[in-house]
């Protein structure tokens, strides 16, 4: 009876260890990202287990058995804007996703939240991302009362990735301007982007005025590839021209894609971009990578690096009448702030409506690595300008 006694203790660490394993797998299980059941995302970050109870450890994991992403910024130091929307998760823990037929044959993923009668915002991803990009941002859009739309680039995310002999700028515009027709014509749109999404945003800005309320961009691409070979110099230009034809070609083409689209590759591209290792997650690395495994992305990537960079946002800022706010993470080494070919902290001298906002210690994707500084200035400057 003494031995039986003594081993009990054990017994029910055992049990709870396994009860504790067996919740870290279920937790470990995919969950539906999109429609596509091919597409899959990992439930991720899960409760840290502290405390040396590992009963309590149990408890709180059971508690979080329904949520698919856990929040991933820090509250110990919460503003008074997030006090305010405590209730609102950080990250989205389900999103659901519709498809829009463009052109009647292209099926473009996008996502939608809000009052159909409030004032329609557009969240534009960069190159490689898609609606998930955007998880700690739309639900406070969403209670700041707009109507938001989220949407997967063509050749992106879960959208279709036909074989077309060009993917540009151009054509990703034409995709945009006809998406915010098609859902809400009668109305202006707020359009908010991100690298490529924030040039883009500039494009249907600068032709399509009367579409546009005001332009949100976060550390906007100078073009769709870094710089142009007419920025370079003769020998800069031809040496650009070599890479491309060796890099892009039909035989290489293939091979550097899929070994550009491994997780390791994926993870130091990450690490090079976000500042804040803390937001390079499991949940981040999964957006960018399972869509590259999608039928069609490798001839998406080699047709879009191999194309047209496209307009420069110093040519399309002085056509835009609209107000801007632009946010830069100022240790961005692909958009760089103060340096490169195309500086953020040049563009406000092309446009007197431009506001431009410098964030230290932040890459190149603010609106995910610093939510909480970029929520704070752009929803009062957005409500400023209702206002006016």
């Amino acid at each position: 009876m003494a031995w039986i006694h003594s081993s009990l203790p054990v017994l029910r660490r055992i049990d709870i260890e396994r009860k504790t394993n067996m919740l870290v797998s279920n937790k470990l299980k995919y969950c539906s990202y999109c429609r596509k059941s091919k597409w899959k995302l990992a439930a991720i970050k899960l409760a840290k287990m502290e405390s040396n109870n590992l009963e309590e450890s149990v408890t709180s994991l059971s508690a979080l058995e329904t949520t698919t992403v856990v929040d991933t910024i820090a509250t110990a130091k919460e503003s008074n804007f997030y006090r305010k929307f405590r209730h609102i998760p950080k990250t989205l823990k389900d999103m659901e996703f519709l498809s829009f037929k463009w052109k009647g044959k292209y099926n473009v993923n996008y996502f939608v939240d809000g009052r159909n009668s409030s004032e329609p915002i557009l969240l534009v991803h960069g190159f490689g991302a898609s609606i998930g990009h955007w998880r700690k941002n739309i639900p406070f859009f969403v209670e700041a009362g707009y109507r938001v739309y989220a949407v997967d680039l063509l050749g992106f995310g879960a959208s279709e990735k036909p074989r077309l002999n060009e993917y540009s700028l151009e054509l990703w515009k034409e995709l945009l301007v006809d998406f915010c027709c098609h859902m809400q014509r009668d109305k202006k749109w707020v359009l908010c982007g991100n690298s490529i999404g924030a040039l883009l945003c500039l494009m249907v800005g600068s032709d399509f005025p009367n579409l546009v309320d005001s332009l949100i961009l976060l550390n906007c691409a100078g073009g769709l590839t870094s710089f142009r070979e007419s920025e370079l110099s003769f020998p800069g230009a031809v040496l650009y021209r070599l890479v491309r034809l060796l890099l892009f070609n039909s035989l290489t083409g293939p091979l550097f894609f899929r070994s550009f689209r491994t997780r390791e590759n994926i993870l130091k591209l990450l690490n090079q971009v976000y500042i804040d290792k803390g937001a390079v997650d499991e949940y981040l690395l999964e957006i960018l990578h399972l869509p590259s495994l999608d039928e069609g992305a490798e001839h998406v990537f080699l047709k879009t690096l191999g194309g047209s960079p496209g307009p420069s946002p110093e040519k399309l800022l002085p056509n835009i009448s609209c107000p801007i706010l632009m946010l830069w993470g100022e240790d961005d080494p692909w958009t760089p702030y103060r340096k490169g070919f195309h500086p953020g902290i040049k563009f406000p001298e092309y446009n007197k409506n431009l506001k431009l906002i410098s964030l230290p210690k932040t890459g190149h994707c603010p609106h995910d690595e610093r939510p909480q500084q970029v929520h704070e200035i752009l929803l009062p400057w957005l409500q400023n300008n209702k206002n006016i």
